[in-house]
């Protein structure tokens, strides 16, 4: 019933809107305006986000998407290369989330035009996913009828299932020592670089065990290079399959800043904010075994694999609908060689 044409055609048209986090306006435009032509009416809330219902008997399932790319983002020109579709300049694709949604498009099409019986279905397209999840955690909830759902932003085989995705903790900290002239009066300053340095060459970064990773991305310190550097700011983060786990991080995070810094007459100060909430669903859940059986009936192999990053997907089953990211056959995100075939557009289309 896909029509292969139609949707290769839908997803270059996408493709080639630009549309970098905060700037969706346009593509968000386009999908209205092609909603519209189906007879279907639509929302857009205050943060950009785009909400669409198919009315229909049953019990309804939500499918999510986000509208946004990462940056190299704009002028995409895309190609078809032995079925490979990929940019031919230096960009990325925007097949992360782009192929969703011209697969969304697709089956809606479908649908209408073939007057095929359906369950209700809720559709909502976010904003600014790439930059933490900003448009999904401000859109109202409370619009939505559905229990489980999916959405499609895993760079995976179609047939991978993301049943278990982590919490996030993100933490910004600054050690705050005392400046002094590095030449002149060198032990009259209290160095925060050598407190920083300290804690960080006894923290343990990375890879912690199987379900927790840790890390440090951003470091600044000092203001020049004569001077003892009285402040070291940094942005660190916390990821964790168990909550317990990831307070006991944090705590030895906050506590070892907090002693060595003391120990040399420095402070530490730090905020935490939680970026989102783990998700676990079980082979045996309904979401689960009702995706298991459509691969199956697609003759699509199913693949249950936990992530270490996150999606729409989380902050949906944090407000107790069952969402689950799955594969869209993509490979290479965020990057310029990003690609997808025209048979995993299809697959992930059929699979919708």
């Amino acid at each position: 019933m896909i029509n292969q044409e139609r949707l290769v055609k839908t997803f270059l048209q996408l493709v080639q809107i630009d549309s970098p986090s905060g700037f969706e306006d346009e593509v968000r435009l386009w999908i209205g305006n092609k909603l519209e032509k189906m007879g279907l009416e639509h929302e857009v809330d205050q943060a950009g986000n785009l909400y669409c219902k198919l009315k229909s008997k049953g019990d309804p399932v939500v499918i999510s998407g986000h509208m946004d790319t990462v940056e190299p983002g704009r002028g995409i020109e895309p190609i078809i290369e032995a079925g490979i579709i990929k940019s031919s300049s230096e960009t990325i694709l925007g097949a992360d989330n782009k192929a969703n949604l011209a697969g969304i498009i697709e089956v809606i099409r479908v649908l209408k035009n073939n007057n095929i019986k359906h369950k209700p279905i809720e559709i909502v397209m976010s904003v600014e996913e790439e930059p933490g999840l900003k448009g999904i955690k401000r859109f109202d909830f409370n619009k939505l009828d559905s229990n489980i759902g999916i959405c499609f932003d895993k760079a995976a085989p179609v047939g991978t299932i993301v049943n278990k995705s982590p919490s996030c903790l993100h933490i910004d900290g600054k050690v705050i020592g005392k400046s002094a002239h590095a030449g002149g009066e060198p032990t009259k300053g209290i160095n925060a670089l050598h407190a920083f340095v300290h804690v960080v060459s006894d923290l343990k970064l990375g890879r912690i065990d199987p379900e927790t990773t840790a890390n440090i991305g951003t470091v600044k310190a000092g203001n020049c290079r004569n001077s003892i550097p009285e402040t070291v700011e940094f942005e660190g983060e916390i990821r964790s399959h168990s909550e317990q786990d990831l307070e006991k991080i944090y705590n030895t995070w906050i506590n070892t800043f907090s002693s060595v810094a003391s120990s040399i007459e420095a402070s530490f100060e730090h905020s935490v904010k939680r970026q989102y909430s783990r998700y676990f669903h079980d082979e045996n859940s309904t979401l689960i075994k009702a995706l298991t059986s459509t691969f199956s009936s697609l003759n699509i192999k199913t693949n249950l694999v936990p992530s270490g990053g996150a999606s729409d997907a989380n902050i949906f089953n944090t407000h107790g609908i069952q969402v689950a990211d799955l594969g869209c056959g993509q490979k290479h995100p965020h990057r310029k060689d990003e690609s997808i075939s025209v048979e995993n557009l299809k697959k992930m289309s059929e699979v919708i």
